[in-house]
This record gives structure tokens, sequence and C-alpha cells, in this order.
């Protein structure tokens, strides 16, 4: 529910492939709120999307290759600021459930095209 899919779709992942130039919000922390800013793609060839929910069927055909890294929940919730660690509540009632459904019912380790286990990156000290 707090993505807008069809901006998404829109302005980020039909432009990167028809378009030699993009204007996207990025989030400025200091004034906490987004600031848009123009993108350069020309002489481009390969794009990395980051993000948790990037296998939503909505989204798949944009995706040439989809790699996931399987990393506990609990390893990535450390990785959050002391800030944010303090609003677990948030992450339990919000974000996990959302996370449980994804994983339950898109099943993206099973759907990815290379799952990477994260302690294997931990062992290959890849962090």
């Amino acid at each position: 529910m707090q993505w807008d899919v069809e901006w998404l779709k829109k302005s980020l992942l039909d432009n990167l492939i028809h378009l030699n130039e993009i204007e996207l919000p990025f989030y400025d922390n200091k004034l906490d709120q987004h600031v848009y800013q123009k993108l350069q793609l020309t002489g481009k060839d390969v794009f990395i999307v980051e993000g948790v929910f990037l296998q939503r069927e909505e989204w798949r055909p944009y995706l040439d290759f989809n790699v996931f890294i399987d990393c506990p929940r609990d390893i990535r919730f450390a990785r959050e600021s002391y800030q944010t660690q303090q609003k677990i509540e948030k992450f339990r009632n919000r974000y996990w459930k959302a996370e449980d459904y994804y994983m339950e019912n898109l099943r993206p380790v099973e759907k990815a095209d290379l799952v990477i286990p994260y302690y294997e990156l931990i062992n290959k000290n890849c962090r």
C-alpha cells in the first residue's frame, strides 16, 4: 500500500528503458523532504535497481536478471540506525507483516535468477 506502483512504472522503469534523462525524487534527510534531480542515462548499459519488493508481478517484466540476497531479518534489522531500531513495533506491525506476505505469496527465493545466501557473503568477506 505504501508504493505508488503506477508512478514507479511510468516515471522510473519505463523511462530507464526509453529515455536518455530521467527526473526522480531523492530524499533529503536534512530537509526531510523529496528533492527532484535529473539523471543522465546516455551511454549506460547496466542499471542496478535495489529493493526488497522488486519481484512484484508489476515490476518483473522490467527486470532482465534478478539477484536475491537471502539475509535473515535480525541481521538486516541490526543494520538499521539506533533511532530506527527504537521503532521496532512499526517493523513488527507493518514492515515485517508485509515482508512475510511477500515471502509466502510471491516466493522471491524460488523466482530469482540467482540466490546468494548471506552467510556465503560473510565467508567471502564481501560485506
